[in-house]
């Protein structure tokens, strides 16, 4: 199954946390082959809010630079307008991030002791 079939069975709150989202034309294989060599994919998220609106955005990369083979995405993140904080579009995003890295591994059959996920957010409480 292809990570965009897999993205399609997600629950749809899930699916507003992914949003619109690029896959690389290799289907994620050489985020893929990163993982199962033991080391590190990078990822990176930030979120914003403005007038009561509020979106997330974040990248999943090889950290070989080739952008192509990276994922992108980006999304309204949901909630009132009158109390929308950027606490919560940051957590959209590691979130967002996390329901992709999770996809991947099923994809490839990518288990928990093989390689590592790096998370570059600049918000403290979403870190912790």
């Amino acid at each position: 199954m292809t990570m965009r079939a897999l993205i399609d069975l997600l629950p749809p709150v899930y699916r507003q946390a992914v949003g619109n989202v690029s896959l690389p034309h290799d289907d994620g294989i050489a985020l893929a082959q990163v993982l199962k060599s033991r080391n590190s994919i990078c990822a990176w998220s930030d979120g914003t809010v403005k007038n009561g609106e509020a979106a997330h955005a974040y990248t999943l990369r090889t950290g070989r630079g080739d952008q192509t083979e990276g994922i992108v995405g980006s999304s309204m993140t949901p909630g009132d307008t009158k109390s929308i904080c950027s606490l919560r579009t940051e957590h959209y995003g590691a979130f967002g991030i996390a329901l992709l890295a999770q996809i991947l591994c099923i994809r490839y059959s990518i288990t928990a002791t093989d390689g590592y996920l790096n998370f570059f957010i600049d918000n403290d409480t979403v870190i912790n």
